[in-house]
């Protein structure tokens, strides 16, 4: 992963999770806002971080180090997953908050490849839709 950052200055990882096993790359990360994709469905076949509850889930830590985290669904019919699905993991078994659930969707638009007046439209326009979101759901 280092050598994708520094040779080839990549802006996005797909998963890299033991992005966690280097604590030097993840604070260059970090500084250079360097998105991951995470899956969290995903984690639970392919790698040995198995249970999202684990205080110690490598998205767990991603996060809490300030990684510039997004969420995919990865292979949706290889893991009879969806999107909407690895949100809901996130909140239910790993205890992720909604304002993180908001900013790791927000951090999507700000990692795509597109000029910066679309990606300035779209996080106004979904920064309103998703607190609209949360507010039917939350009762409000």
């Amino acid at each position: 992963m280092r050598a994708a950052i520094e040779l080839l200055y990549c802006e996005r990882i797909d998963h890299g999770y033991h992005v966690v096993d280097d604590p030097d790359l993840v604070a260059r990360c970090v500084e250079s806002q360097i998105a991951f994709t995470v899956c969290p469905t995903t984690t639970g076949y392919t790698t040995v971080w198995r249970d999202l509850s684990a205080p110690d889930h490598a998205i767990r830590r991603m996060e809490a180090a300030g990684l510039k985290l997004m969420v995919n669904s990865d292979d949706p019919a290889m893991f009879v997953s969806d999107l909407a699905n690895e949100y809901v993991r996130l909140h239910h078994e790993m205890g992720l908050g909604l304002d993180t659930l908001k900013e790791m969707a927000l951090n999507g638009i700000d990692a795509s490849w597109t000029d910066d007046a679309t990606k300035a439209s779209w996080r106004t326009e979904w920064s309103a839709e998703i607190d609209a979101l949360f507010a039917s759901v939350n009762g409000a």
